[in-house]
């Protein structure tokens, strides 16, 4: 996994609540500025793994796959994670505090 920098570094260290349709209910991404990516949702088990960018090129892994992304931020409160091999792109937003998760639908 590539250690270098990312082209724009304003997307570590922020919670980013997953706003794309058909995604678990609350579901977040942290990238903590050691490396580590937190993720987690309102009704599943979190997950820590390794991040590494280089430019606009991001990559993690989910379940010992590799997962790599092209990096966008449209505005400063907005990330895009352009996951390659996915027909679709990943949106988030930064959520304003405090947030609670949705209940869980019947």
């Amino acid at each position: 996994m590539a250690l270098g920098q990312p082209a724009d570094p304003s997307f570590i260290g922020r919670v980013w609540l997953n706003t794309t349709p058909g995604s678990p209910r609350g579901a977040i991404m942290i990238f903590l500025e050691d490396r580590t990516l937190v993720q987690d949702s309102c009704f599943e088990t979190f997950r820590l793994s390794k991040w590494g960018a280089e430019g606009n090129l991001i990559r993690w892994q989910e379940d010992q796959l590799p997962v790599e992304a092209e990096i966008v931020l449209p505005g400063p409160n907005q990330l895009i994670l352009e996951v390659r091999g996915l027909q679709r792109e990943q949106s988030f937003v930064s959520p304003t505090v405090p947030y609670l998760c949705p209940d869980m639908p019947r």
